[in-house]
């Protein structure tokens, strides 16, 4: 049943402030959908929608998890007069919010005063009762009866939450704060109370308490739902879940596929082995103990069984070496006596994780190594096709593996990242080819002359280092897994000497990660991958944890993050799944993954070689 808000608007066929009934008979008095049409959300802004008034700055803001929301900026905020008071008896409120607060900063969501009690009142709020309650979200639904909970576990800046407060008086009364599904905070004791809200509810605002100190707003929203009746833990779980396959395909048509495309619906039962990689492109790993352990019980919670840290991204290590210095960014830690690495190993064994250092083999950065760069080289690159360079990254790299007791080792920018065009560049192709460099590079880039061998010069070299570090470092650890990070079909990477799938053939290596970090993944692109591997069980996706909108990092929700691995678990076209990467991890998809896709822990598929 759907009961249209009485609000006035340009075009009534574009409404879409409804009160409804929902499927558990939970009445829904008020709610707030701002994002799916201008008109809409304008409305509002210019004060014309009469349920609503506007104070301050408030804007059209284009983060949203469908289209558009509404922002609240400062102490701007919005007040709403429902058509039924809300009760104390029993009722739910749930908000889909977007903090654009520091994290120590107090930020009040909403609030209300009750109608049949002095200076009483209702507040969902980003800290209270300042200085002790900085660090609480709190949901006190009456002052006066000291009746209400607080949670540690707070919204985080600029990522989606939708938050879930619940409760019901009498004498069992309870109220509970969820957050993304979750609950974070419950309190139960008596309370014979039978109060009903007094008038406005104020959205952004600390308005409706005794306690208003002008608390900012600064958060976008785009839902707000008041219901008659509690949930239970099911019942929010559920209405969490609901959004994604009809939001998210509604805001963003690149997910569509991700919910169109049903397969077999392959479920992961414990003990059956399943690759959860997961990479960290950071060095906060190598920071401090503290920091590693962080990490390591994160994604251990979470279910995931590799962590691929960097250990190396062209400008010095993350742990003791003999062959070049440390990071300047760890040069004091390391040169203390730690060792990161070790460290590092021997806790995330203990929590059966397996350690795959990373290497980004070919860029430099920071000016390093002149002696391994000239004139006329790709940016940001060392020389692929100077023999002493290569000697030295595959003995830096084989060096790790003789002294650590590591589980794999991942190649990145593997390639020649363009091509050298220094004087000895063109003097080494010419005595090989009998060719110019210059003319062969141009040339290539016109079709009907076919030039390959700038390609297959490229691919020597960058060979070179794949199939002598291959070689020597299973001499030494034969059970070690070789991965590359690539685009296996990518003409222009092919071009770079990236031929990752003729490494998988020849058996240097047992790991293609196929990266794609866009919405929509090219899954016919594996398909192709797969069909010309040999082993099809040596190529895993790797898939991003993040978008970027507007150059902005936007971390996915959760509910995607899970739906990607029972995509690929359905579909087959990846020996498990890898994500980029740690420092996009979200809470909201740790907590998601530990009760669904990853509720159990499982080993890899290679802790049996």
């Amino acid at each position: 049943m759907l009961l249209r808000v009485n609000v006035s608007m340009d075009w009534i066929t574009k409404l879409f402030f409804y009160l409804y009934i929902v499927s558990n008979s939970s009445t829904l008095i008020a709610s707030i959908n701002m994002v799916l049409h201008e008109d809409n959300i304008t409305n509002i802004i210019d004060g014309r929608d009469e349920s609503f008034k506007n104070y301050g700055e408030i804007s059209l803001s284009k983060v949203s998890r469908i289209k558009y929301s509404i922002g609240l900026k400062g102490n701007s905020y919005l007040s709403y007069k429902p058509k039924a008071p809300i009760s104390i008896s029993e009722g739910s409120m749930e908000l889909w919010v977007y903090p654009q607060w520091d994290k120590h900063e107090s930020n009040t969501l909403v609030s209300f005063p009750w109608g049949d009690i002095e200076d009483g009142y209702m507040v969902l709020s980003n800290g209270w009762w300042e200085p002790e309650g900085k660090d609480f979200l709190y949901f006190i639904l009456s002052n006066k009866d000291g009746f209400g909970c607080k949670s540690q576990s707070k919204l985080e800046p600029y990522e989606w939450s939708h938050v879930l407060i619940t409760w019901i008086a009498g004498n069992t009364a309870e109220c509970s704060i969820y957050i993304n599904g979750s609950k974070v905070a419950n309190y139960k004791n008596v309370l014979n109370s039978r109060m009903e809200s007094k008038d406005k509810i104020f959205i952004g605002s600390d308005r409706g308490t005794t306690e208003s100190h002008a608390r900012k707003s600064n958060f976008s929203i785009d839902k707000f739902n008041i219901y008659s009746n509690k949930h239970n833990d099911l019942d929010v779980q559920k209405l969490y879940k609901s959004y994604f396959e009809t939001d998210i395909i509604s805001r963003d048509h690149q997910w569509t596929w991700l919910y169109r495309d049903k397969y077999s619906n392959v479920k992961k039962s414990d003990g059956i082995p399943e690759n959860r990689i997961i990479f960290d492109e950071s060095m906060y790993w190598a920071s401090s103990k503290e920091a590693a352990d962080k990490i390591l019980n994160s994604i251990s919670e979470a279910g995931f069984n590799v962590y691929v840290p960097c250990v190396w991204h062209g400008r010095g290590t993350y742990y003791p070496s003999k062959y070049f210095k440390p990071d300047d960014r760890l040069h004091d830690v390391i040169n203390s006596g730690d060792d990161p690495l070790a460290y590092l190993i021997t806790k995330a064994h203990s929590l059966n994780i397996e350690i795959h250092p990373w290497f980004t083999v070919v860029r430099r950065e920071a000016g390093i190594l002149p002696e391994y760069s000239t004139k006329g080289l790709p940016d940001n690159a060392f020389n692929v096709h100077d023999e002493n360079f290569r000697k030295f990254i595959i003995e830096l790299m084989l060096d790790v593996v003789k002294r650590y007791d590591i589980d794999g080792i991942n190649l990145d920018y593997i390639r020649s990242m363009g091509t050298c065009l220094s004087e000895e560049c063109k003097r080494n192709y010419y005595q090989e080819y009998g060719r110019s460099l210059l003319l062969d590079k141009y040339a290539n880039k016109i079709p009907k002359y076919n030039i390959k061998q700038v390609g297959k010069w490229n691919k020597k070299s960058v060979t070179d280092i794949v199939s002598t570090f291959a070689i020597s470092a299973k001499k030494i650890k034969p059970k070690i897994t070789i991965s590359v990070d690539a685009h296996p079909l990518n003409p222009d990477l092919l071009f770079q000497g990236q031929d990752s799938i003729s490494w998988a053939n020849n058996n240097y290596i047992d790991v293609i990660f196929n990266m794609d970090y866009r919405q929509k993944v090219d899954v016919n692109t594996a398909k192709s991958i797969l069909s010309e591997l040999d082993n099809k069980n040596k190529l895993i996706m790797l898939l991003a944890t993040y978008d970027k909108v507007d150059d902005k990092v936007i971390k996915r929700d959760g509910v995607i993050i899970n739906r990607l691995i029972e995509y690929f678990r359905e579909t087959g076209v990846s020996n498990g799944l890898a994500f980029y990467h740690y420092i996009q991890l979200s809470d909201d998809q740790l907590r998601t993954l530990s009760q669904n896709a990853y509720s159990n822990k499982v080993e890899t598929s290679w802790s049996s070689k």
